[in-house]
């Protein structure tokens, strides 16, 4: 009779499924958190379009003399918006966040704001040069006010992160990068480019950290 071990490696146990759904669903949130940031360095590196208090004649001219590029730029962060989505949706069900569903839903509101961001540059980049100048200023101002509707949802996904993780230090992270995109986005009401630069950043090195958890947390899952 043939033993019911046979063909079982006992020196090397077989890992639950439930952990090794776990270490794939880590390395899947890491991988498209490092996608979004690479897309968001090169669309954001390429191009950055005027807003309605640069005026209208420069407005115009600019968009039609980099409508190529605008465009371009625009598609990329389309896409860096789909990476950003598929991160956070893999960020929810990892281990060390929180069961309530926050973190998506608030980062699924980041990815359609940024959706958002590309309509008015890609309407003034096709209509800058035809256009009346009542167009051209109610674009750029949508411009604007899609920014500020970026970093509210920004702020928004950070607060969710805040509360939904137990480190102490990823808490920290993301309770800054919440408040400096509450304040940039007052700031860019105001008609100012402070922290024009900070604030993304910090938003950066925020999903850097996610991701960078996710794999380690894959690794602790699969180790």
């Amino acid at each position: 009779m043939s033993s019911e071990n046979e063909g079982v490696d006992m020196g090397h146990p077989a890992r639950p499924r439930g952990d090794v759904a776990r270490a794939k669903s880590g390395r899947s949130a890491a991988y498209w958190g490092i996608a979004f940031v690479v897309l968001l360095l090169v669309s954001a590196g390429m191009v950055s379009v005027p807003g309605e208090q640069d005026g209208v004649p420069f407005v115009r001219d600019f968009y039609q003399d980099h409508s190529g590029v605008i465009v371009t730029a625009q598609v990329i962060g389309l896409a860096a918006a789909v990476a950003f989505l598929g991160f956070v949706r893999r960020l929810q069900h990892s281990g060390w966040v929180g069961a309530a569903p926050w973190v998506l839903v608030s980062g699924a509101a980041v990815a359609g704001t940024a959706v958002l961001t590309a309509v008015p540059p890609l309407l003034l980049s096709q209509v800058a040069g035809s256009a009346g100048d009542g167009t051209v200023r109610s674009l750029a101002l949508a411009s604007d006010l899609t920014d500020v509707a970026l970093f509210v949802a920004i702020a928004v996904f950070s607060g969710a992160v805040t509360v939904a993780v137990k480190s102490t230090w990823v808490r920290a992270v993301s309770a800054v990068v919440a408040l400096l995109s509450g304040l940039r986005a007052v700031l860019l009401l105001a008609g100012s480019a402070a922290l024009e630069v900070a604030a993304p950043m910090a938003f950066i090195v925020l999903v850097l950290c996610l991701a960078w958890c996710c794999w380690r947390w894959r690794g602790s899952a699969s180790g």
